[in-house]
């Protein structure tokens, strides 16, 4: 029988998870008392980092390791604070890749998606499409396709 989609220790089996998204100021001590209290994975949010740059980000993912890390660089286009263009968001997750247990790539980020999905699945990374719409929540038919859409 198959052990079904693991971020790090943590399976996603149909059970409810918790998820706490953080920049890269956070207080470690009162992170660990999180994951202690409940939290099962922890959603690093680069696009909201003080700065960019991949060794920067990698020393915030380091100091988290105690917990499963979801790699996160969220477009403005969906809510985020990443504006640069979309190939130095694509280099960015490669070099963040061994410093994260899944990556979060938007559903829309078309002309990177497909190259991080790969380079995520190729270091043996489960992905997570997101989508994002801050005014409503889809109908049935639009949600449908969008979940056919993310089956890669």
């Amino acid at each position: 029988m198959s052990e079904g989609v693991r971020i790090g220790g943590v399976a996603l089996d149909g059970r409810p998870r918790v998820a706490l998204a953080l920049r890269d100021r956070e207080d470690v001590g009162a992170v660990r008392q999180a994951v202690d209290a409940g939290v099962d994975i922890l959603e690093l949010r680069v696009d909201l980092f003080q700065q960019a740059d991949a060794a920067y980000a990698r020393g915030v993912l380091d100091r988290f390791a105690f917990a499963p890390r979801l790699l996160t660089i969220r477009s403005a286009a969906e809510g985020g604070g990443w504006r640069e263009d979309g190939a130095a968001r694509a280099v960015l997750f490669e070099a963040l890749l061994p410093h994260a247990e899944a990556v979060d790539i938007e559903l829309s980020a078309g002309a990177i998606r497909d190259r991080v999905i790969a380079s995520a699945h190729g270091a043996g990374l489960p992905v997570i499409g997101s989508f994002h719409d801050f005014e409503a929540t889809p109908g049935e038919e639009k949600l449908a396709g969008l979940a056919d859409a993310a089956r890669w």
